[in-house]
């Protein structure tokens, strides 16, 4: 990895982790899924007995909802951090690889975040990216690339696109694009540092709170809207709900 690309990796990670700061600051009632029926079951099976506890379970609910977007998001992005920049429609980027005999072999390269998160929509998006691409340059190697996690938990889509193409996942994944087998575990200790090491801020100024401390003061604020919006836990709140 050169300094370069570690260096556009770290702000990746430091924006992925600004964008929740931001992102629980604007939460509200209406950001909030409020299905008052499977909340009212839920309430019942985990006794729940204030609307604080129906808050905190939706502000959860929320937010690990959007890191779970955005995490495959940022991980195709680094990914790309390895690559050429490609014309070729549907492809996210390039590989050239030096040939025995002196010439380059080109890979296009799609990517995906993990061996489940494709679905027949993509995987029929993938082989036809690929198709394209082919009859463009027909002695290109199409590869699909996994993130993370391993062949044993592909889904049946993945493993479809695997009787046709090279699907390459997690650590060889990486290894492949960045020709450095201990790439991954690289990019985890740079996750891990910028954690470590991340200082927020709002509106360019220092914010001593963390993520932690923020989420907390949130579920209180939206707990306090709630009861006064619908009331506390009872049936009377349900009631209001289900108008």
């Amino acid at each position: 990895m050169t300094p370069s690309q570690r260096k556009q990796i770290e702000k990746i990670f430091r924006n992925f982790l600004a964008r929740r700061y931001a992102s629980v600051r604007k939460l509200d009632l209406q950001s909030l899924q409020i299905n008052p029926v499977f909340l009212c079951q839920l309430a019942e099976q985990l006794r729940w007995t204030s609307a604080r506890d129906i808050i905190n379970f939706l502000v959860d609910e929320t937010f690990q909802r959007g890191i779970v977007t955005s995490a495959g998001f940022q991980m195709e992005k680094i990914a790309k951090v390895f690559g050429q920049p490609t014309a070729v429609r549907g492809i996210d980027f390039e590989l050239h690889k030096p040939r025995p005999d002196g010439g380059l072999n080109t890979f296009y390269v799609q990517v995906k975040a993990g061996p489940n998160t494709i679905h027949e929509d993509t995987a029929v998006a993938i082989e036809r990216n690929f198709n394209y691409a082919l009859r463009r340059n027909p002695s290109a190697v199409p590869i699909v690339g996994i993130t993370y996690g391993d062949a044993s938990q592909a889904n049946s889509f993945t493993q479809k696109l695997m009787q046709r193409f090279q699907v390459l996942f997690g650590k060889d994944f990486w290894a492949f694009i960045s020709d450095d087998p201990n790439c991954l575990g690289e990019i985890y200790e740079i996750s891990r540092q910028v954690a470590s090491n991340f200082a927020p801020t709002y509106r360019r100024k220092p914010v001593a709170k963390t993520l932690e401390q923020l989420l907390s003061e949130k579920v209180e604020e939206l707990t306090q809207q709630w009861e006064d919006k619908y009331g506390q836990l009872n049936q009377n709140m349900w009631a209001k709900l289900l108008q």
